[in-house]
């Protein structure tokens, strides 16, 4: 299940791949289609709050290779993704202000 939650130029990002289908690539394939989504729609960023245990998500997020900005509160990890299609390493204006 993918789901992105739109507000302004981003959109908080909801995904959930049952236990048993975990590590085959759903949740990836998931992820990027739903930053294709928010590229076509002209949005800036993409937010995902993730348990801070779960590393294959976090790693999943840093294998698209996108300007991220990444704040801890505990054990929740908040990160705003860039779709905005800038280069590596450039980060948007509105992810900045975070």
């Amino acid at each position: 299940m993918a789901n992105l939650l739109v507000e302004g130029d981003e959109a908080e990002v909801a995904l959930l791949v049952r236990d048993d289908w975990q590590r085959r690539g759903i949740g990836t394939a998931l992820l990027r289609r739903l930053v294709r989504h928010a590229e076509r729609a002209g949005l800036a960023a993409l937010v995902l709050h993730v348990q801070a245990e779960n590393t294959p998500m976090l790693r999943t997020v840093r294998r698209l290779a996108r300007p991220t900005v990444t704040e801890r509160d505990g054990t929740l990890i908040t990160v705003s993704l860039a779709v905005t299609g800038a280069p590596a390493g450039v980060v948007p204006a509105q992810l900045r202000r975070r």
